[in-house]
């Protein structure tokens, strides 16, 4: 528990420092400066915006510390379409999937590119069809051994932990088991345990990546005046630094390891393949590829035992169907045994849809003005996605919303990824995004959360502490996802588990 919140304490801070900047560069704005403000093109209708914008700077002070319970309380009060300002640029966001589906996607060819901002310049992901080759399902098959091998590990764990302590925050082990999947995939390594020194820089840097992708390490893009500031001593010199003096030699130096490996490895793919990477590109690629793998599998997975607790009887339905399928076939389910456990892909994807990791999705930006029905969005405008309202729509969710109901997808076991390319009426959820910008690592997430869902209902039956229930309601918004509250269960060993 003391790790878990030292983890998180540097980002609570420096967003306070952020927050406190922007009051005194408000007060200073409005008492020495005047608005400056440009006429712009008019849409047939006004997009609803919410009163609480300051001058210059906007929406930024009055979005709070949870900005995504802000966004959809104005929602409820204005609408499925609402305008933020966020100092210098314009907001979008939608909360409707009908809405967004018109956008994103069918409008997609106007709407895919990302917002520009200081961090992305040097964290952008490479060329995308390369990462997504690498990743494809033939591929990942090569690695489910692997992904098998790291399930079985966090298993062990958290049931060790269980016997020698009274409960376990599962964070910080579901970390490792996210770092430590990806990392045999990418460069053919493991680490030890959670001691490692390796580990403990490398969950440093995807922890200040998460960090510098929020707003509050990009005021410069909202707020120009801090732009001279923040190139000096401010957040860019901080994200600099970082890169060139942490992040860059230690990727590097696990490039060459996976370089000189035996075993096929994804830097051994994107080396020897036709991509034309340079050392840079090949950096950012895998650190990129890292950074979403580890926190995002996560996060979800931390959710997803958060629901098991909180609905024992959907924990021993999952159990049942486990069990079933290791009697017949004497071995665990793997993602490509999806179809034979209908229950247990359905939890996972109710999982995804009833609890968002990245609760505003990832921005979109336009590059093409774009009339969505009586609104015209025009060029520059930076659009978000409420993903806790549209994932609880009534009319594209009509069965019980707002309640945890795996069975709405027992007539869709679709995998995630089939699902996203189809029909928009056959979507399961939107937690990979939208149209052209659909996560490209999605074939390997799903095996990664498969492995540890059944992995971990196959040998163990998780169950409350003293303290009482996690909290499904609260949680900590960690720049891009949001994270349970912290909480202590326990993992107990099945005396009838099939596997030993």
């Amino acid at each position: 528990m003391e790790t878990y919140y030292k983890a998180l304490l540097p980002y609570k801070f420096e967003k306070e420092k952020a927050l406190s900047a922007i009051a005194v560069t408000l007060v200073i704005l409005y008492a020495s400066s005047k608005l400056i403000s440009s006429p712009n093109k008019k849409s047939s209708k006004e997009i609803p915006m919410h009163r609480s914008a300051y001058p210059y700077v906007g929406h930024l002070l009055s979005l709070g510390k949870l900005p995504t319970t802000t966004v959809a309380e104005w929602h409820k009060e204005l609408g499925p379409i609402i305008k933020i300002k966020m100092g210098a640029q314009t907001w979008v966001s939608i909360d409707n999937p009908r809405l967004a589906h018109q956008l994103l996607v069918i409008n997609g060819s106007k709407t895919s590119s990302r917002p520009e901002s200081y961090f992305s310049h040097t964290y952008s992901m490479g060329e995308k069809s390369a990462v997504s080759s690498a990743i494809s399902p033939s591929q990942i098959n090569i690695y489910m051994p692997s992904i098998e091998n790291h399930a079985k590990r966090l298993v062990d764990k958290l049931i060790d932990t269980t016997k020698k302590e009274s409960g376990v925050h599962p964070f910080i082990d579901l970390e490792f088991f996210s770092i430590n999947t990806i990392f045999a995939i990418a460069f053919g390594r493991q680490f030890s345990s959670v001691d490692d020194p390796d580990f403990k820089g490398l969950t440093v840097l995807i922890e200040e990546g998460m960090k510098y992708a929020g707003m509050e390490y990009d005021l410069a893009t909202y707020l120009p005046i801090f732009s001279i500031y923040d190139f000096f001593t401010g957040a860019r010199a901080k994200i600099r630094s970082s890169i060139k003096e942490r992040r860059d030699p230690c990727f590097q130096k696990f490039i060459k390891e996976g370089l000189q490996k035996s075993d096929p490895n994804l830097v051994k793919y994107l080396k020897e393949g036709n991509f034309d990477f340079s050392e840079d590109d090949l950096t950012v690629v895998l650190n990129d590829l890292v950074g979403a793998g580890t926190d995002t599998i996560a996060v979800t997975l931390t959710w997803n035992i958060t629901m098991m607790v909180r609905h024992p009887q959907v924990q021993l339905k999952a159990q049942e169907e486990i069990d079933r399928f290791i009697k017949s076939n004497d071995r665990l389910p793997t993602i490509n045994d999806k179809e034979e456990l209908p229950y247990c892909f359905s939890v996972i994807k109710e999982s995804m849809r009833y609890k968002s990791t990245v609760p505003l999705g990832l921005p979109h930006l336009v590059d093409k003005d774009v009339q969505l029905g009586e609104y015209l969005i025009e060029k520059g405008t930076v659009i978000i996605t409420d993903m806790t309202n549209i994932q609880r729509n009534p009319e594209f969710y009509p069965d019980m919303p707002e309640s945890f109901f795996p069975e709405r997808y027992m007539n869709n076991l679709k995998s995630m990824q089939a699902a996203v390319n189809g029909k928009f009426e056959e979507r399961d959820h939107f937690a990979f995004g939208w149209g052209r910008r659909i996560c490209p690592g999605i074939n390997l997430a799903e095996a990664e959360l498969f492995a540890g869902f059944v992995g971990i209902l196959s040998r163990c039956s998780i169950i409350p502490t003293d303290e009482g229930m996690p909290d499904a309601d609260g949680f900590i918004h960690c720049g891009l996802t949001m994270l349970p509250l912290p909480f202590k269960v326990k993992f107990v060993e099945r005396s009838d588990s099939l596997i030993k």
